[in-house]
């Protein structure tokens, strides 16, 4: 008992330090989607495992690799799952490869391997914009969107990251987070959220196998039903 008096603050401290200052949360223009549903082009969707920099054993290289190379698999069940919750504000989410790669200037293939290499995978229909890179101070919205829209249709933008760190000293975890941005046809930001969650802890390792990383994503989108909505 006495261990775990004095060792559990320094494992909440050590997680927390992970995570950020990252917590749920939810923004969204209560009179979009206009028609409710609307469509919402995912115009970038990305999944990407965040390395703690710390030096790794010839073994924890190759194993951290291959669990990277699952972010492939995750993320395509990652996409459903998100889907799903955008359609609980009106969106129907919808992929468009060709227009999505207008975005990105050089393209890369993204499957197992490349995530294997790189701890990153982004949806092969999409581009690697997440909504941070979205609205910056040399970018802003409606020049993205820009290059996405059709003039000849209605309908909104999407752009979502997830990001798989490792947490927990002893009994570690994968936690996800989330986030979403949807923009209307000029630029204008309409849905704003984002959702954390973690998958099973297990102790000295961590697994991100697809299957705890689902999990992870799973409990993020029901944490995000109780978060207090805020009107944009």
């Amino acid at each position: 008992m006495i261990v775990l008096r004095y060792a559990l603050p320094f494992v909440v401290v050590w997680s927390l330090g992970a995570t950020g200052c990252f917590s749920p949360y939810l923004k969204r223009d209560p009179a979009a989607p206009e028609p409710n549903p609307s469509e919402a082009m995912v115009g970038g969707f990305v999944v990407r495992f965040q390395d703690s920099g710390k030096e790794k054993s010839a073994v924890e290289a190759v194993v951290s690799a291959a669990q990277n190379a699952g972010l492939a698999e995750f993320g395509q069940k990652a996409a459903l799952l998100h889907a799903q919750a955008l359609s609980r504000f009106g969106y129907t989410a919808k992929f468009d490869g060709a227009r999505a790669k207008r975005l990105d200037l050089i393209q890369f293939d993204s499957n197992a391997i490349t995530a294997a290499l790189t701890g990153s995978w982004r949806h092969p229909d999409s581009s690697s914009w997440g909504p941070l890179m979205v609205d910056t101070l040399f970018v802003k919205p409606v020049d993205v969107v820009a290059k996405l829209k059709d003039d000849n249709q209605k309908e909104y933008f999407a752009f979502t990251e997830i990001v798989i760190v490792e947490t927990g000293l002893f009994l570690k975890e994968p936690t996800v987070m989330l986030r979403t941005a949807i923009f209307d046809v000029s630029g204008r930001k309409v849905l704003d959220l984002g959702a954390m969650g973690a998958g099973a802890a297990n102790l000295l390792f961590c697994d991100r196998s697809p299957k705890n990383l689902e999990a992870a994503l799973d409990a993020a989108f029901k944490g995000l039903t109780i978060v207090k909505e805020e009107k944009l």
